[in-house]
């Protein structure tokens, strides 16, 4: 069986060349004892450390505390480090899923103590199959069907290939001591019931080769699952961009896709943005679909912890964008006002013979009589207009950004110096006809903008 594990691992290149430590997760049971046993054989010829890693979840008490003990009497049998994690005893009754959170965060916190080093899980086939028809059951997709990896990051699964009567007799041939955990008979716990219940039970009444054929199917999964891959990498290069904002998806581009590439669009956007891999159920894709597909610009859409989407002309832009700000900062003259601690504005009466226009877009001059000696800066709001330098009629601002091509999340963050409701000057952009300067000005004011860097 070590020759099976072996090439397991060298094909899935769980252990490399580069691998300094292995830590194998040993609960007690036979599963992880053996797999203890096979990386202790393979350390010598890899030329890899051997850690033991043992996390407590004082959940049945003594016996808790009895494979603590156990496995730290293995460890001095192999004379190999340990590390021991535990639940503080005070702790009350967690889920199964609280319970593998902290033991994963014990976990990583040792991973990220160690160069180059993975922690060895003892799943075996019996398992795979198990998850498998759990998540069968649960409705999962594709990928909840590939049921458990060879390894993800910083963890490997080195048993994967092997049956639990193969890992039962080979610690039975070498004399292996390990724990057997009662609660493993609970036929209460979903998987207790799949695996001493369901699975005899579909072997005797359908296939007596039941787990070689869902092996099998698992198999034929991930082979699928590499082709999606490769179509939606294909996608993602073709249809989306990242930016200072965030990540951007073309609308038009995600919509020669079909539901499965469309889906891992989305997943791809948001997890971008939390790095949590997220999935979206079928009722959250209709949802986003119709988003992608139908929203007018400007419109938004809000997900996990405050992240949002907008909708552009051709674009969705995904990001942690802020809402709109309302705030209004007074600007007389002879004064500098800091806005939203991106922007300075000054606002400075000058003599006549100081006026000098040239090419610079954050520098104007206006005439103070029109605009007055108390001016607001604010930020664009719904409805606004105003008469850009040069042209008779009044246009709406959202028109403008539309002709400058500037995005929702760009608009939101141009300051606008006002007189009143009237619009002074886009800042940085573009000044208003009506109060530039002319051979009848007799105020002059200077208006500067600087970004702070």
């Amino acid at each position: 069986m070590i020759e099976k594990v072996k090439q397991f691992i060298l094909i899935n290149h769980l252990i490399t060349s580069q691998t300094n430590h292995v830590f194998a997760a040993v609960s007690a049971g036979v599963d992880s004892s053996v797999m203890l046993h096979i990386l202790h054989t393979l350390a010598s010829e890899w030329d890899y450390q051997l850690h033991i890693i043992h996390y407590n979840h004082r959940t049945r008490g003594k016996d808790s505390d009895a494979d603590e003990r156990f496995v730290e009497a293995l460890a001095e049998d192999y004379k190999i480090d340990i590390k021991i994690g535990a639940l503080p005893s005070s702790v009350n009754k967690m889920t199964e899923t609280a319970l593998r959170e902290e033991r994963y965060k014990f976990f990583n916190r040792i991973l990220s103590r160690y160069k180059n080093a993975v922690i060895a899980t003892g799943h075996n086939r019996d398992d795979n199959i198990e998850t498998f028809i759990m998540r069968l059951a649960k409705g999962s997709g594709l990928y909840g069907l590939l049921s458990i990896k060879p390894q993800r990051t910083g963890f490997i699964r080195p048993l994967l290939t092997v049956s639990r009567k193969e890992i039962e007799r080979y610690a039975s041939e070498n004399n292996l001591k390990f724990r057997v955990d009662k609660s493993n008979q609970d036929l209460s716990i979903p998987r207790n019931a799949i695996r001493h219940t369901i699975i005899p039970y579909l072997k005797e009444q359908l296939n007596e080769h039941l787990e070689d054929n869902l092996v099998k199917v698992i198999e034929d999964l991930s082979l699928y699952h590499c082709i999606y891959k490769d179509k939606l990498k294909e996608a993602i290069i073709s249809s989306i961009k990242r930016s200072k904002t965030g990540i951007s998806l073309n609308r038009k581009r995600y919509q020669y896709f079909n539901k499965a590439i469309r889906r891992g669009l989305i997943e791809y956007c948001i997890s971008n943005i939390y790095p949590l891999n997220y999935k979206v159920s079928d009722k959250n894709f209709h949802i986003w679909d119709k988003f992608i597909t139908e929203a007018q610009t400007g419109k938004r859409h809000s997900f996990l912890d405050n992240g949002t989407a907008i909708a552009e002309r051709n674009l969705i832009v995904f990001g942690n964008i802020p809402e709109f700000s309302e705030e209004i900062y007074h600007l007389p003259v002879g004064k500098t006002i800091t806005v939203d601690d991106k922007y300075t504005i000054s606002l400075n009466k000058i003599r006549a013979d100081h006026v000098s226009f040239d090419n610079d877009r954050n520098t104007e001059f206006i005439d103070g009589e029109k605009s007055g000696k108390r001016l607001v800066v604010r930020y664009w709001k719904k409805g606004d207009r105003f008469k850009p330098l040069g042209m008779k009629n009044r246009r709406k601002l959202s028109d403008f950004f539309v002709d400058l091509k500037l995005s929702t999340a760009s608009k939101r963050e141009i300051p606008i110096v006002c007189h009143q409701d009237r619009i002074i000057w886009i800042a940085g952009l573009r000044l208003d006809e009506r109060f530039k300067v002319t051979e009848n000005t007799k105020v002059f004011y200077k208006l500067e903008l600087k970004k702070i860097t």
